[in-house]
């Protein structure tokens, strides 16, 4: 969405939607401090909505990019190792795999189509884009070509870097997964065992009885 809708429906949240449920709010349950509260809820969270909707969405697009990136990579390198030039090795990235990342590459190719030099548009890239990765991605490269790197070789180290990232991702996720097991086991194992035990002990009481 371009920005200047954005503001726009945030704008038309905050003075037109936002009001009218917390008049149709206060009508429904009254003046009283109740009403009141939940009008003055509505007003502040109502304008809000389009920022979480968006932040949402570029976190599900970011953790995307992170999981295509490494693939992606390797094709680069092989493109580039195969003969191919850096633009001709993104272009065909952008052309054979599908995705965000890909997307972004479509965004790159074009923006370098149109005048922009490979360097700006790199930059550009890195600082629209949702994924911390590809935006070190994109800096290493500009770096290497102003130094006069080895692409290829760039290109590889990044690829084992990203790969390692992500494994170290997945292995965080896994220690976290007990963590958030607990509120379950707490709310619907724990009451049940609770119940299984206090009704075989007052089985045992009703029958000695």
């Amino acid at each position: 969405m371009p920005t200047a809708a954005f503001f726009l429906l945030r704008a038309v949240l905050l003075f037109g939607v936002a009001p009218l449920l917390s008049l149709l709010m206060l009508r429904a349950v009254g003046f009283g401090p109740l009403g009141i509260a939940f009008a003055a809820i509505l007003v502040l969270v109502v304008p809000r909505l389009p920022t979480i909707v968006f932040q949402r969405k570029a976190k599900r697009r970011g953790a995307a990019m992170e999981r295509a990136l490494p693939d992606a990579l390797d094709l680069l390198v092989v493109c580039v190792e195969g003969g191919l030039s850096l633009d001709g090795g993104l272009l065909q990235v952008a052309e054979r795999t599908q995705g965000p990342v890909a997307d972004e590459l479509r965004k790159l190719k074009r923006d370098m189509a149109a005048g922009v030099g490979r360097r700006d548009a790199f930059m550009s890239l890195a600082q629209r884009s949702p994924s911390e990765s590809l935006a070190l991605v994109c800096s290493t490269i500009t770096q290497a070509d102003k130094m006069g790197m080895s692409i290829g070789t760039t290109l590889r180290t990044l690829s084992e870097t990203m790969r390692m990232r992500r494994r170290q991702a997945a292995e965080e996720k896994a220690r976290k997964a007990p963590i958030k097991m607990m509120p379950v086991l707490i709310v619907f194992m724990i009451p049940a065992m609770f119940v299984v035990i206090l009704g075989s002990a007052v089985m045992a009481i009703l029958e000695l009885m």
